[in-house]
């Protein structure tokens, strides 16, 4: 039984351990070819690590009247992503190559990996860049794919798209 209660908190202190990232997309540009992806991060553990320098997509982008799954990869742009603990840091990525309709994806998932831990991934419905939860993702996703719908409302003008913009703030 001791064994088993030692194995046990061994695990409980390498769960502990593992690096766990917190990311915010801050801004999304497709048109600027440099930095286009301005990205918070922040390791939410007590364990030092960094971010591997690539960082991955998935989204729904229009392509000749229909949505058609597209992927790309962008490069982190600044040397140092060293993550320290409990800190958040602004990073920026440059696309890769990006399909002429992504300004109008819908459903990104960004994936962003430590060198030690789980991925962390970022799930947005729009180019609002609101982020989701996994299970109303999938749900949202789930009714797209079988309406090609989808039923939000969502800002009618820009002044509104704006506003809604302003009102996630700074953080």
């Amino acid at each position: 039984m001791t064994s088993m209660f030692e194995w046990l908190l061994r695990f409980l202190a390498w769960l502990s351990r593992r690096p766990v990232l917190r990311i915010r997309i801050v801004e999304d540009k497709p048109e600027q070819q440099v930095g286009g992806l301005i990205f918070e991060v922040e390791n939410a553990s007590a364990t030092v690590t960094s971010l591997v320098p690539t960082v991955r997509s998935r989204f729904w982008f229009p392509e000749k009247g229909r949505y058609r799954k597209g992927n790309a990869l962008y490069d982190v742009r600044e040397l140092d992503r060293e993550l320290p603990p409990f800190k958040a840091k602004m990073l920026s990525a440059s696309a890769q190559i990006l399909p002429p309709g992504y300004g109008f994806a819908w459903f990104r998932v960004y994936e962003f990996q430590p060198r030690r831990g789980p991925r962390a991934r970022v799930r947005i419905r729009s180019a609002m860049l609101e982020p989701l939860g996994a299970v109303r993702f999938a749900f949202e996703l789930w009714r797209f794919r079988l309406t090609g719908r989808v039923r939000r409302p969502t800002p009618a003008t820009l002044a509104e798209m704006e506003a809604q913009r302003r009102s996630r703030g700074p953080h």
